[in-house]
């Protein structure tokens, strides 16, 4: 009888244990975190990474800001790139190693994670998605980020000026980046795609 017992028990445990492990664990809550970000003329180009830990504090995203230059006399963009770590990396993640603000997974196409001077001058600065603030909501937490202190080269021209062509005169000389990291009830992947509209004409003077 207590063999039998034994037997009922160890296979009642073993269910438990299967059921148990198969399936994918809650995500913890992301933690409230400010994470704050400078660039300057002096040190191009620059880049710093943050971790982003969720309530228990483990590593759950690692957050890259990189101001690029293309002259070495001014900051031509500020790229945001958002990869997961440990538990939080999906297979996908292991997949594509991609930055999770951008839509595509083969990183083709250009959005608000790529921060250009002409989103910044006072005729764009205010626009919801492209402008000083933008947002990103993905995977249980909100990202709100905040560029400020901005000043332009005395000869910026913007790349929409010179009759729609792509070509630009100077840059930005420095900004701070403030970003914001708080939960969110959004279970999406990665940023979704969007239209992202069309930018002013741009004068920052």
């Amino acid at each position: 009888m207590n063999r039998l017992l034994y037997a009922c028990m160890t296979l009642l445990i073993g269910a438990l244990l299967v059921a148990t492990t198969g399936q994918a664990q809650t995500p913890s809550t992301i933690k409230n975190t400010v994470l704050r970000f400078h660039a300057d003329i002096s040190r191009l180009p620059k880049s710093a990474a943050y971790i982003i830990r969720d309530s228990q504090g483990e590593p759950a995203y690692k957050l890259t800001i990189t101001a690029e230059t293309d002259d070495k006399r001014t900051i031509d963009r500020v790229e945001l790139k958002l990869i997961s770590l440990g538990s939080y990396r999906t297979s996908f993640d292991r997949k594509f190693q991609s930055n999770l603000l951008n839509p595509d997974r083969w990183e083709h196409s250009i959005g608000p994670w790529v921060i250009q001077p002409e989103e910044l001058c006072p005729t764009n600065k205010d626009n919801p998605l492209r402008g000083a603030h933008r947002e990103f909501e993905l995977r249980r937490m909100r990202l709100s980020v905040d560029t400020s202190d901005v000043e332009f080269s005395k000869n910026f021209i913007g790349d929409n000026e010179l009759n729609g062509k792509n070509y630009r005169i100077g840059g930005l000389i420095r900004l701070n980046i403030t970003v914001k990291v708080e939960p969110s009830a959004s279970e999406a992947e990665r940023q979704p795609s969007r239209d992202y509209g069309n930018l002013n004409r741009c004068n920052p003077k």
